[in-house]
């Protein structure tokens, strides 16, 4: 059961539907309808088993207006069976852009780049139609760029970036690998876009090194969709603990970029660094240990 709860007081309504959803990443709602990028086999969302996805992928698309009291069943009409697979030895990765449903799959472990090249699916859900693009790289991550899109993924020799042109025909606009670098945080709020015009702006990831206690934010500048390193933030402080008094996982994610109009900061643990990047690359400007003891003032 789809419950829909609108935000402006109106009535609640609700559809009865099937498949099993990855992520809240599979969701969208836009021109009047929800779009949901489902799975044929799922095993509810008890602990642990929400992981366990598997089956043939499936749009489905449901209008506003079929939402009400009565929970009606959504008709087949409107499934539409897209190409790909997923097994329950694989991840996926889905993420609406616009008119546009990219997903992907991981063959090898989340961690490691594989042999073969990788491959993202492009539905286009306005022109109703699929593209392919290769990357050499895995997918574990796809993010918005504007009306584009990022891939990130595990490459030979570190972490591999992909912007992918969402035009009429979809294409691999520019790659880009951060050497030696590996995924600091899976999650959404390790990665952040700042736009800064039509398909220009600056990209923040959290990262590390080769060593769990080398936290890293990336930055990398985006131009016309061509990918510039600007270099990484680093914390160099070791890993603290705090004996549970904010988490005892030192804060939910430990690594983020924070972008704040127009300054760039790097939240490394209790390292919080302000960057520069007036110079073509970025430099620490100023940091501050959040675990220190307050500066007695007066």
């Amino acid at each position: 059961t789809v419950l829909r709860l609108p935000m402006d007081c109106g009535a609640p309504g609700a559809v009865v539907a099937q498949g099993a959803p990855v992520d809240a990443h599979a969701f969208d709602e836009s021109g009047g309808e929800l779009r949901v990028a489902v799975l044929g086999e799922g095993r509810g969302e008890g602990m642990w088993a929400s992981e366990e996805r598997a089956g043939n992928v499936v749009l489905l698309r449901v209008p506003l207006a079929e939402f009400s009291d009565a929970a009606p069943r959504v008709g087949t009409a409107s499934y539409r069976s897209l190409p790909g697979a997923l097994t329950r030895a694989q991840t996926m990765q889905n993420r609406f852009v616009g008119d546009h449903l990219v997903y992907g799959f991981n063959d090898g472990s989340p961690g490691e780049p594989v042999e073969h090249p990788n491959l993202v699916w492009v539905y286009d859900l306005r022109r109703e139609r699929v593209s392919t693009v290769a990357l050499s790289h895995t997918v574990t991550r796809i993010e918005r760029l504007g009306r584009d899109a990022m891939v990130i993924g595990p490459a030979w020799g570190g972490l591999g970036f992909s912007a992918i042109a969402l035009d009429a025909a979809p294409t691999l606009a520019s790659q880009h690998v951060a050497v030696g670098a590996t995924h600091g945080d899976w999650r959404s709020h390790g990665f952040f876009f700042r736009a800064e015009g039509d398909r220009r702006g600056v990209i923040g990831l959290a990262t590390m090194g080769e060593r769990l206690a080398d936290r890293r934010v990336t930055f990398v500048r985006v131009s016309d969709l061509r990918l510039h390193a600007l270099g990484d933030l680093t914390s160099d402080r070791p890993e603290e603990r705090d004996d549970c008094v904010a988490s005892c996982t030192d804060w939910y994610g430990n690594i983020r970029p924070i972008f704040w109009r127009d300054r760039v900061f790097a939240l490394m643990g209790y390292d919080l660094q302000e960057g520069d990047l007036s110079a073509g690359s970025v430099r620490a400007r100023r940091r501050v240990d959040l675990l220190a003891p307050p500066r007695p003032t007066g």
